[in-house]
């Protein structure tokens, strides 16, 4: 079987079409139609381009576009990022119930050693008297009683503290991640084409407009994301609509007849720039039968001429009748 290039070359020899015929056909570049012929991949914008160049080009010569299409080489993928190992998590952190654990049996130890001090403490009775010594030849002394000491105190035992049982912490189920989809490529398609493409493709589609030097109106122009994303099921992807090249000239507008005023707004309105000195022109200027298409006061020609192409902004000049 001939290759790319081969087979869109002859098909378009076999219609007795010339490249010219086939760029206004197919509002494709004569240079981007000869590289297709051509195989010059070099000359060419990005593979989702050429892919609408030829699905354009194939459906005016009449040939199978899928067919065409694999004969495209395939770009190489990107290698894809190897997700990073899993690192450990930080260690479990100390509760403050713990804490409060060990300050509570403290206090139970301290607290058993003072009760068992006071408990084995005997304190002397009330009343009680101490015999002082005494010698034969001085006279005996009555021994006064000793001042009573005061009840010692019993120390009451700390109670212990009930201790609370930390909550068991509980697992949590994750839901897993959906799968992700690839957006298909929908440049060059129409739009309603490229819509039902993305649904089949469980996307959503946003549409917008823009001109397009290559891609002809009313075709997919741009997409995002790009042609070969993942994305997850469910995701927007926004659709530009070419609206074909845009214009850069202006149509002088026909303002012939109208009443001065309204015709330097109508030019003005049209992006064109009017000169702010007027040639008045009456019977000795212009002949009779001229003058009479138009009342005093109303536009009799402009310069350039009405419907001629011009440049945004181009200074026009305006005659008016003045009798």
């Amino acid at each position: 079987m001939a290759g790319l290039g081969e087979t869109l070359r002859q098909a378009r020899l076999d219609k007795g079409l010339s490249l010219d015929d086939a760029e206004k056909a197919t509002r494709i570049r004569k240079k981007h139609l000869k590289a297709l012929e051509e195989e010059d991949f070099s000359r060419l914008p990005e593979t989702v381009y050429v892919r609408g160049f030829i699905r354009l080009y194939a459906q005016h010569l009449g040939l199978d576009v899928s067919e065409l299409l694999s004969l495209l080489p395939r770009e190489p993928r990107a290698k894809r990022i190897q997700p990073l190992p899993n690192l450990p998590g930080p260690p479990p952190r100390v509760g403050s119930w713990l804490l409060g654990l060990v300050v509570i049996a403290l206090m139970g130890v301290g607290g058993y050693y003072l009760y068992k001090f006071q408990k084995e403490f005997v304190p002397p009775t009330a009343g009680a008297s101490i015999p002082l010594p005494t010698s034969s030849p001085t006279p005996t002394r009555t021994p006064r009683a000793l001042p009573t000491a005061a009840p010692a105190r019993t120390p009451t035992p700390a109670q212990p503290t009930a201790t609370q049982t930390p909550p068991t912490p509980t697992s949590v189920a994750r839901t897993p991640a959906p799968v992700p989809v690839e957006v298909p490529s929908a440049i060059g398609m129409q739009y309603a084409d490229a819509v039902r493409l993305m649904t089949n493709s469980q996307l959503r589609t946003t549409r917008g407009e823009g001109y397009h030097d290559t891609i002809p109106a009313g075709a997919i122009a741009s997409q995002s994301p790009p042609p070969g994303a993942r994305v997850p099921p469910g995701s927007t992807v926004s659709l530009v609509v070419s609206l074909g090249r845009q214009k850069t000239t202006i149509i002088v507008p026909d303002v012939r007849g109208m009443p001065e005023q309204q015709g330097v707004r109508t030019l003005q309105t049209a992006g064109l720039n009017v000169s702010p000195w007027v040639n008045r022109q009456g019977h000795k200027d212009v002949p009779a039968r001229e003058l009479e298409r138009v009342s005093v006061g109303a536009v009799l020609s402009t310069m350039p001429n009405p419907g001629q192409e011009v440049e945004p902004g181009t200074l026009i000049h305006i005659a008016v009748r003045a009798d």
